[in-house]
């Protein structure tokens, strides 16, 4: 059984002309994730935003009992057309 306290979140950001945040392994609220990640107030995506919005989102889990709660991110360059195309051959 999954102690319901640990959790690991993982985001995916798509850079290309469009930037995609993906959540997985939990859920945050759209506005809280704009809230906390800051690549949406700067409207950019480097290495210092990221982590920034890592420790951000980690504390916003500490603070609702989430205390091994762990945030990972990764990025991938891909354009949004490559980004529909895979998605849409996804069975």
């Amino acid at each position: 059984m999954q102690n319901p306290i640990r959790r690991a979140l993982k985001l995916r950001f798509h850079a290309g002309s469009e930037v995609r945040v993906t959540v997985e392994g939990a859920k945050v609220p759209e506005r809280t994730l704009r809230k906390l990640v800051p690549i949406y107030q700067e409207g950019a995506v480097d290495e210092d935003l990221l982590q920034e919005g890592r420790r951000a989102l980690r504390e916003w889990f500490e603070r609702a009992g989430y205390f091994d709660a762990q945030v990972n991110y990764t990025t991938s360059d891909i354009s949004a057309e490559k980004f529909r195309e895979r998605v849409a051959h996804r069975g």
